[in-house]
């Protein structure tokens, strides 16, 4: 129950038909209002709640109109407390129209998109304005053309039952922040960043999303701007996380000159689902494993840290890192057509090893970690199968060794080594 002193907030409603690009009228509409709803041609705006701001109506739509100027969009532009009424206003008045309680009237009847019988009926009689529909008694009207036209008659009352449904779906949200003086030392500006982080958390989170992408812009005071892309390949809305990334990704790359504007974007994306079982082991956390990946990538050089990925060649260590760790997701789910492979460990430095030949066979191999005799083994092979590069300089051998397993022996000259071992 609403107190003594308590008043309900009046509801008003702005429309705009204009040929102007959708995302220039959402963009513009954005300033007055986040409850939008994109028309066929146009768009419709919950302005209510404007009056403490800007004023009354007549002063709304100046304000309105005066955007749209601003931003060089033509059109027409209707308000109302009804929301069928402003779009009324907007489809068929040129210019801005306010409601006043009788603009609808002085309007035609077509204008209503009634059926084209019943419009045809209303000229017969010479019925041509609003007005003229409107004193005809409203039961005559409902028992000539039933229950169906008490929409119509709602309309004309401006007691629809049509309510604004937002459908614009955003894609990021923005904070910026305007320096009073050009600032060079990145480590002031700090807790200024980080507070931004937070605000664009914040509102992606209350809007029950999440990102893996946050764009840092700097506005510098030689004209240009510096733009940090800053992508991960999983969804967190943690600020310590983000935070420490996008310092990271700063500090590999300073702007250089000083900074006059800070601008964050934050790109939203769905939440990251987590289900944990009662008896799985629980993995690293992404955030962790990324902020640990960075730092040794800031250790032994970013080049040094990756994936490896094995080259289709007879090399001496065929495989290549890949600097990119995002995930890739595979081609084929179906488990029966995925293929096993044979997993091999390298030995750094490799082991010096004593080779027994026989006849030309190998017969006995000794190292200082194993020994045996010499059960299989296929070879010879040059490790550099790129013949381009110069010439082969070793030669190497599969060997399975009794009871010990199945490594890679090379020679080098006349030295032997064990390289690696398969698994």
């Amino acid at each position: 129950m609403l107190g003594k002193h308590a008043s309900v907030m009046k509801k008003l409603f702005a429309c705009i038909i204009s040929e102007t690009d959708k995302d220039a009228l959402a963009s513009m509409a954005k300033l007055f209002s986040p409850k939008i709803e994109m028309l066929e041609g146009g768009i419709l705006i919950d302005v209510s709640g404007l009056h403490n701001l800007i004023g009354d109506q007549t002063k709304i739509a100046k304000s309105i109109s005066y955007s749209l100027d601003k931003a060089n969009i033509k059109g027409n532009l209707g308000i109302s407390s009804d929301p069928d009424t402003a779009i009324l206003f907007a489809k068929n008045i040129d210019g801005i129209t306010t409601d006043t309680g009788s603009e609808i009237y002085s309007m035609p009847i077509g204008t209503l998109g009634l059926e084209a019988d019943i419009q045809n009926v209303f000229d017969n009689l010479g019925l041509k304005s609003i007005r003229q529909l409107k004193e005809i008694p409203e039961t005559d009207l409902i028992a000539r053309y039933g229950q169906d036209f008490r929409g119509v008659i709602d309309q004309i009352n401006q007691e629809g039952k049509r309510t604004l449904t937002p459908n614009i779906k955003e894609k990021c949200v923005e904070w910026r922040f305007e320096l009073e003086f050009a600032v060079k030392e990145l480590e002031r500006l700090v807790f200024i960043i980080a507070g931004g982080v937070n605000e664009v958390l914040n509102e992606t989170a209350h809007r029950s999303l999440s990102t893996e992408h946050i764009a840092a812009e700097f506005a510098l005071n030689n004209g240009e701007t510096k733009t940090y892309e800053v992508k991960i390949s999983f969804p967190t809305l943690q600020k310590n996380f983000w935070r420490k990334i996008i310092d990271h990704r700063i500090s590999q790359d300073l702007p250089g000159h000083s900074i006059k504007a800070i601008r964050l974007i934050c790109y939203f994306t769905k939440p990251r689902v987590a289900q944990f079982g009662l008896y799985a082991a629980n993995n690293p956390e992404p955030e962790s494993l990324h902020l640990t990946v960075n730092k040794i990538k800031k250790l032994v050089g970013e080049e040094n840290v990756g994936v490896p990925e094995i080259l289709d060649s007879r090399l001496e260590k065929p495989f290549v890192l890949n600097n990119n760790l995002e995930p890739k997701g595979l081609e084929n789910a179906e488990t029966k057509d995925v293929k096993p492979n044979i997993a091999f460990s390298y030995y750094d430095p490799p082991i010096p090893a004593y080779v027994w030949i026989e006849k030309r066979k190998l017969m006995y191999l000794k190292t200082r970690e194993f020994e045996g005799k010499v059960k299989e083994y296929g070879g010879i092979w040059r490790a550099n199968s790129h013949w381009w590069a110069g010439f082969w300089s070793t030669e190497e051998w599969d060997v399975e060794v009794e009871n010990k397993g199945v490594f890679r022996l090379l020679r080098k000259g006349r030295e032997w080594f064990i390289t690696g071992e398969y698994d």
